[in-house]
């Protein structure tokens, strides 16, 4: 899993932005029905850029299936994370826990993949997908999460780079679209919105920053770009308004 972000120094920043985001509980709600469906017989499922395995662990546990019908691999660049997640979702599954830092490390096909605000980092998206889709089983499903360019989280990133003259350094969701239609595979989506949501102090916007921006600051500190939030703060809070574009991809 080639990435142009690094998390390993920003665990606890991306931990802060987690738990002030109304998106989790949103995206299960969402979910949840279709995954239920897809995991009443037993699966073979892959979490591409499984983080700390948090929110994988609250879909298994909502699904609340026997271990023995769910196999499970973890893909991360982060081997931290990786060890995390693993004991995470031990309890899930029958079976050991694969975990592998690229998808092509990992054998067999799937019946269920899925990927939460990965795509964004990854240094060939197009590969990515293509070899993410490859590897469902027929009647398989790719389930991937990330926001777009309308998004205002997104519109930060806009703003910060412009001001210095580059493109945003990451992919979007319509990027992740247009390779998922090259691919010619069945598919829809859906907008999940949300909130984003934490008191206004320059610590917690420190904190924000510092996992927003994360390996490609070009140059600019998190306290330069400190003035990015004072649009959003509104009665002692800052306040996003988010919404994350989940893509559904049948084989």
């Amino acid at each position: 899993m080639n990435t142009r972000k690094s998390f390993e120094t920003i665990h606890g920043d991306y931990r802060f932005f987690g738990s002030h985001s109304t998106e989790g509980d949103a995206l299960r709600e969402t979910l949840l029905p279709i995954l239920r469906e897809r995991t009443q017989k037993h699966v073979r499922w892959m979490d591409f850029g499984c983080g700390s395995g948090g929110f994988l662990g609250e879909l298994l546990a909502a699904l609340d299936r026997p271990p023995a019908d769910i196999d499970l691999a973890l893909v991360d660049v982060d081997r931290g994370y990786l060890e995390e997640a693993r004991e995470a979702v031990a309890g899930f599954t029958a079976s050991e826990v694969a975990v592998a830092t690229a998808p092509e490390e990992l054998a067999g096909a799937f019946d269920l993949i899925t990927s939460k605000h990965a795509l964004y980092y990854v240094k060939d998206l197009r590969s990515t997908v293509r070899t993410l889709c490859g590897m469902l089983k027929p009647g398989g499903l790719a389930i991937f999460m990330l926001g777009g360019k309308t998004n205002h989280l997104s519109g930060l990133w806009e703003t910060a780079y412009a001001a210095r003259n580059l493109p945003v350094p990451y992919f979007r969701a319509e990027d992740v679209a247009r390779e998922i239609q090259a691919t010619g595979l069945t598919h829809e989506s859906l907008a999940v919105p949300s909130v984003v949501r934490f008191p206004d102090a320059r610590e917690n916007r420190l904190k924000f920053l510092r996992f927003f921006f994360a390996g490609n600051t070009a140059g600019m500190t998190p306290e330069s770009l400190l003035p990015l939030l004072d649009p959003l703060a509104k009665d002692g809070d800052v306040v996003i308004d988010s919404a994350c574009s989940v893509f559904l991809v049948s084989r």
